[in-house]
């Protein structure tokens, strides 16, 4: 083993060589091989190696036989939970209470409370817990679908009792692992999460005619207004400008073959006609007319 290794198969005072020495990790991968394909383990532990190799962990750590570790210990939520016969096992023989745990009852009904009480090794203080059929029903324990509390409440009670002193006084005895029965409860009761798809099929159940909104619209463009022309003749804007003509082509040609309407013709100035040519208002008759005053 490499300096570099010995440096990693030790944190604190948590050995991590089955993980990090690969000639210890290699054995413990090939017992978990052949517990996997056993038959006389668990069922949760067949055929899944991973679990296998990490159940050998936890048991080495707890200085437990791997395969009492896995007789005694069931997954519940991606969780390891020990029988809390096991837990009261372990504490029992941890040396750390000078007797063994003991337990009291009183009461009765949902009054009914068992205490489990023991005496430390060191210093003979006594510690205890309680729980009562009342907390169980308050936790929503006792109506649980499958709950065992309503027709094992005295043994139901002692472990949740043990549990709770060990949890308390001692949790370096399970290592931060919790009993089964406590995780089936905290499942058993925790809310279910809804996505949104659950949720609106909910909706539509409860109201069978239920009609998702209609999409919106978009919304059309109005096309923009139209500015009113101003008039040319308008005093207000234009006060200078000179009216326009509109003069008819036929009146002009007659005017101007007509010897008779002469002196008219005449009346016509030539800056109305340069005007009229000008904005091309009548191009043929303006034509007309400037042709005759250059003839004339």
């Amino acid at each position: 083993m490499t300096e570099e290794t010995k440096a990693l198969t030790v944190y604190g005072k948590v050995d991590l060589s089955n993980y990090f020495d690969k000639g210890k990790f290699d054995q413990i991968h090939n017992v978990a091989k052949m517990f996997a394909q056993a038959r006389l383990i668990p069922k949760h532990y067949q055929g899944s190696v991973p679990d296998c190799v990490i159940a050998i962990s936890r048991a080495s750590n707890m200085g437990l036989d791997p395969i009492q570790f896995m007789e005694k210990t069931y997954v519940v939520g991606g969780k390891i939970g020990l029988e809390s016969q096991l837990c009261v096992a372990l504490t029992n023989k941890s040396g750390i209470f000078k007797d063994v745990i003991d337990f009291k009852f009183s009461g009765k009904d949902d009054a009914l409370t068992c205490t489990a009480f023991a005496f430390t090794a060191a210093t003979g203080i006594k510690c205890e817990a309680k729980c009562s059929v009342q907390n169980a029903k308050d936790m929503g324990w006792w109506g649980r679908n499958g709950s065992p509390w309503p027709k094992q409440t005295g043994q139901m009670l002692r472990y949740r009792s043990a549990t709770r002193l060990i949890k308390t006084y001692c949790p370096e005895v399970l290592m931060g692992l919790d009993s089964v029965d406590e995780l089936r409860d905290y499942e058993g009761t925790r809310p279910q999460e809804k996505n949104i798809t659950q949720e609106v099929n909910e909706l539509r159940e409860d109201k069978p005619d239920f009609q998702p909104p209609p999409a919106r619209k978009k919304a059309e463009k109005k096309p923009p207004k139209e500015k009113p022309e101003k008039e040319a003749n308008d005093p207000a804007e234009n006060q200078d400008a000179k009216p326009e003509l509109h003069p008819d082509v036929a009146e002009l040609k007659e005017l101007y073959e007509n010897p008779v309407h002469a002196e008219d013709f005449a009346k016509l100035d030539r800056q109305e006609i340069e005007y009229t040519i000008a904005n091309n208002r009548a191009t043929s008759a303006a034509k007309f007319i400037e042709e005759a005053k250059i003839g004339g």
